[in-house]
């Protein structure tokens, strides 16, 4: 945890043979940590740069066989592509548990296998098929076949949400992109804290107080890591709606 990004990843390149430190600054820089921010500490990551992180230990190691559960929460779409296409270039075999639609059409599998309601386990090769899909949302609309009919307000209601669900998708990045932004400001405030601190190592009085405002700096950036971290998942969830780059 007291680690940074970049020496964790460096050190445990040490274990692994054939491979550079210029290997393992390329990898974490593919999945979005360059910078200063591979040089901030494990401890201090959201939880999704902590996730690509372990991605980039993940893709270091040599290995014949991965098993991935759930890869894409926490990741944005921009390091789900890279990672996407890390995996299609990568020669070994992957098994793959996710939920996320637009993941697995970009892993193009060779055998799919579809857990349906009570457990029951279908399978098919030949890659995904649209029905795969279909058959999700049709389990999805019996339910709410189910119970009562959809009146005019239900229907009104419903597209009301689909808007507003839509607006915070595309608002997402931008907020990603002012949080970034503060949290540079917030960490250049810390360093000059704690250079102030040093100074003051004599005076118990000014010492107290600036031990004071570090903290409330270092609670304005937890909770900023926090919401990121949501944001990210929110935005991993909700791939479907966000627009295509052309």
């Amino acid at each position: 945890q007291d680690k940074t990004a970049i020496a964790h990843v460096l050190d445990t390149l040490q274990t692994v043979g054939g491979m550079t430190d210029e290997d393992g600054r390329r990898a974490l820089g593919a999945l979005g940590l360059s910078g200063p921010k591979a040089l901030r500490r494990i401890g201090d990551l959201s939880g999704g740069e902590k996730a690509r992180v372990a991605l980039a230990l993940l893709t270091l190691r040599p290995s014949n066989l991965l098993l991935l559960d759930e890869v894409t929460n926490h990741l944005d779409v921009t390091t789900v592509e890279v990672l996407s296409s890390a995996l299609r270039s990568w020669s070994g075999s992957l098994v793959v548990i996710t939920h996320d639609r637009d993941f697995a059409q970009r892993l193009n599998p060779t055998h799919v296998a579809l857990v349906r309601r009570g457990g029951v386990v279908e399978t098919h090769d030949g890659g995904l098929r649209e029905s795969d899909f279909s058959a999700a949302r049709g389990s999805e609309g019996s339910e709410s076949q189910s119970g009562k009919p959809q009146t005019s307000e239900d229907v009104k209601q419903a597209k009301e949400d689909e808007r507003k669900l839509r607006k915070a998708v595309m608002n997402a990045p931008k907020r990603i992109s002012k949080i970034e932004s503060l949290l540079e400001t917030l960490d250049a405030k810390i360093l000059e804290i704690d250079g102030s601190l040093a100074e003051s190592a004599s005076d118990m009085d000014a010492a107290v107080k600036l031990s004071s405002r570090r903290d409330e700096t270092q609670a304005e950036i937890d909770k900023l890591y926090d919401e990121w971290d949501e944001l990210e998942q929110f935005l991993a969830e909700h791939q479907d709606l966000i627009p295509m780059k052309k």
